[in-house]
Order: C-alpha cells, then structure tokens, then sequence
C-alpha cells in the first residue's frame, strides 16, 4: 500500500475527464469506463495551487529526492517506534530504555539531513508515543530531553553548514487586524495568502484512510483482548491521530519558502508524503483486524465498505505505469543513464570518461538552465560541482536567488567572452578544472568562443561525433 497505492482519484477512470489544473467533482462527470481521459499525475495535484505526492507517483517519474530516498529511514524509524512500543514494559528500568531515546534521536538526524521537513515530524511523533506510554513524568521528560540532545549532536556536523531556507511560520486566511501586523515571532500574517481546500477534494485524496480509521475505532475494542494485541491497536491508533493531524496542518499553517501562489504546496507535500506513509501501514493492518474479529453483519459490511475503497488506490499504478512508460514508448529499466545515451550520446561519453578518470571533486563549468530542463547533465551523472545549478531550486534551497542569480551572467561570460584575462579570472575565482563544450552549450551561448579554451587549457577528450568536446584547464 504505501510502495505502489494511489488515492481515490481513480474514480476519475469512470468519468469523462477534466482540464488539467481544472477539477470537477466526480459526480457531476460520472460516465463509464473511460481510461483514456485519466491523466495519472492529477492524482499528486487535484487541489489547486498544493502538491499531494505519494510514493507510487515518485517511483514512476523516477523522482530522487529526499523525500524519495527517506522512505527505508522512516519505514526502519517506525519500526524502531513499534517495537519500543510495544515492549517497553521489558526495557522499563533498564539502561536500553535510554538507548532507545538515542538510537531515535540518530534516526530523527537522518530525517532531518535526508529530507529536512522529516527531521521535526519523527521527533514529534516520537515525543507523542512517550507521552503516551509515560505521561507527564521524569521517565518523559529524561527520554524527550535524550531524544532532542541527540539529535542535535548527530545534525551538528550537517547544521553547522546547513542554513534552512525557511523564513517563518505562515497562517492561512490571516484576519485583516493580523495582517495589518505582519509578523510575531517566527509566525507571519500575509495579505492575500488564503486558500482553503474544498472538503470533497480532502475526501479524495485521503478518503480511503479516513474510512480505514472509521473501521478501525469500530473494530478495536472487538479484537483478541491479548496485551500484545491492544498495544498494537493503541500505537495504530497513534499512527492514524498523528497523520490526520498532518494532513490538517496545511489548511492553519505554512512554512514560507519563495513561491507565491503555491504558498503552501511545500508544506502539504512533505507532511502529506509522511501522512500517506504511515496510514497506508495503519490501513492495511486494520484489514488484517478486521478479519480476526467474529464474523457478523458488522464484520461483513465493513469488509465490504473497506474492499470498496481499497480498490481505487489499489489500481493506480496499473494505470500509472503504463501512462508514462507505455505510451512514449519508454523502457522499464534501473539505468537512468540510458536516457543519456539516447537523446545526448556525446554528453554520455563525456560523462564516462570523467567517470573513469577523475577521483577527485573539481569544478566542472558547463551550460546553466532552470529546472526541470537538460541542463547541468554532466555534473548531474558525474556528481562533481558545477558553477551554476538550477536555477529556481538553488533559490529555493538558498533562500535568496542572489547566489546563483550573480553567477549565470559570469557562466556566459566564461563561455562568450573573448577577453582571455577576464576568463582566468572567473576560473580562478571558481577553481574551474574542466569545462565542457557541447549540443546544449553550443544552443545556450550562441557566441561561443571555443578556440580561446586551447590557449588556456588542453582538450583531453572529444566525443566520437566530434561534437563534444571536454578542456581541461591548465592555470
């Protein structure tokens, strides 16, 4: 469920579609079977303005983002969490009960330096199960206070360069008299930044866990009385409580980054991506309740209600899969190189040979483009830096687009400029090593001066085309 399940947004199969970015309730399009106006990525961005990603999506895009990578680290956390749960009777007095709060406080590091959002939500979840089990007592306060410091400790090496991009705490709908104030501490009141998520929307995305959550208050007093049984169904109980907390979280608040009118996308993403995860391990376990408790017209229509819902996210990625893949003719395979090979083969080979010969982590110069585009291939399959990345994501990870900003006019300048003095200076000034000089290049600065590379460096390689050409500077 939480590796290939969708939403309720397939009912949209049995429609007769939608303008993207235009939704319209369901109902009021209802026809038949009509896959061929369902266009999966609808599913991720239903509520206009906001991004509702789930795992399934990521892996069909090919998506590695932290997000993305984080998902064995939160899996193995709440791992961790369960089994602290649900032995921590065991561990009550001994030096292990310490321990756990430690080992926690590493995982929340690894969130955090993954994926940043991830970092305070385990923390709160893992503050939450300790309330749970201890209330308000030292054993809390101990365990809460192990947890932060360790966390701390185990960020510093990353924090200490790290500097968030995040400018404070938004409230949606601000009144006006807040507005007129602006900001009180970490939290801001912006004019204009008001948006409010229709409730059939909310219905679409997390319907089927609202549902499963339904059956599952209805069932939990039903199942084995056992110790181990009821611990399982209070943490589940925690699981489904903190993730619909989650999911609500964005209609009060968001955290403000640069975009203006997705202003809070980022947050219903992040805090999305983990409501979805760990109700999806909630939902699947309460139909595993559902089917240990005494058979009954309750039992039997609950099964019936929860397999019914069960059904929509269960077939997305039989339609999502074949969208991307299926359609534009693309291969399922694990080598994203192979894109490179096809649409850039004399970038490949480049990529090749510094993947060969070059150890170490030097400066590459290639052609600068924003997101989502070709651009930065090369540092992207060799892993060594380039002088200027994408653009809009710099911006964002950077909080300030000045960086990168002052840097684009200085790439073509480096590539343009006939002034031998003046590209020396720029090579010194980013310790440029290599300098690549092919198609995106050749498209991205019209009036580039090639020749002049062979003054101040030597070609090392040149692609069998002829046109990709790779300098290596020698200052």
């Amino acid at each position: 469920m939480v590796n290939l399940g969708g939403n309720l947004h397939t009912i949209y199969l049995f429609t007769k579609g939608y303008p993207n970015e235009s939704p319209i309730p369901f109902w009021k399009i209802l026809s038949g079977f009509n896959p061929a106006t369902y266009w999966y990525p609808n599913a991720t961005r239903l509520i206009p303005f906001t991004i509702h990603e789930f795992p399934s999506y990521s892996y069909v895009v090919a998506d590695l983002h932290g997000h993305v990578f984080d998902i064995p680290f939160v899996l193995l956390t709440l791992a961790l969490l369960f089994m602290f749960f649900t032995s921590y009777k065991k561990i009550l007095h001994s030096k292990f009960l310490i321990l756990n709060s430690i080992i926690l406080g590493f995982m929340a590091a690894v969130h955090y330096m993954t994926n940043a959002f991830d970092g305070p939500i385990y923390i709160l979840l893992a503050v939450i199960i300790f309330f749970f089990l201890f209330g308000f007592s030292v054993k809390f306060f101990i365990n809460t206070i192990v947890l932060l410091v360790s966390f701390v400790l185990f960020t510093l090496p990353f924090s200490w360069y790290f500097k968030p991009f995040v400018s404070g705490i938004g409230v949606n709908c601000s009144p006006k008299f807040l507005t007129n104030i602006g900001k009180i501490g970490p939290f801001l009141f912006e004019a204009g930044n008001c948006q409010i998520s229709p409730l059939w929307m909310l219905f679409i995305l997390w319907g089927f866990f609202w549902v499963s959550f339904l059956i599952f208050l209805v069932i939990r007093n039903k199942v084995s009385n056992n110790v181990t049984m009821k611990q399982c169904n209070n943490f589940l109980l925690v699981l489904f409580s903190f993730s619909l907390f989650l999911t609500i979280i964005p209609e009060f608040f968001y955290i403000k980054d640069i975009y203006p009118a997705h202003f809070r996308a980022n947050t219903m993403f992040k805090l999305g991506y983990q409501a979805f995860t760990m109700m999806g391990i909630a939902s699947i376990i309460t139909f595993y309740l559902l089917k240990n408790i005494k058979k009954s017209i309750i039992y039997y229509l609950l099964s019936i209600v929860y397999v019914i819902f069960l059904f929509f996210p269960f077939i997305y990625p039989y339609f999502s899969i074949p969208s991307y893949y299926g359609q534009l003719n693309r291969k399922i395979q694990l080598d994203g190189q192979v894109w490179l090979k096809e649409s850039y083969p004399e970038d490949n080979e480049i990529v090749d040979y510094l993947n060969k010969n070059e150890k170490g982590q030097p400066v590459i110069l290639e052609a600068q483009g924003d997101s989502y585009t070709d651009y930065e291939r090369i540092s992207a399959f060799t892993g060594l830096p380039t002088v200027a990345g994408w653009w809009v994501h710099e911006w964002l990870w950077r909080g300030s687009s000045d960086i990168v900003g002052k840097r684009i006019p200085e790439v073509v300048t480096l590539y343009e400029s006939n002034n031998i003095n003046e590209t020396k200076s720029l090579i010194k000034k980013y310790q440029i090593k290599y300098v690549i000089i092919s198609r995106l290049e050749r498209q991205k600065y019209p009036n580039l001066n090639e020749k002049k590379w062979s003054k101040i460096g030597k070609l090392i390689f040149r692609s069998s085309s002829g046109f990709g050409a790779l300098y290596q500077i020698n200052l």
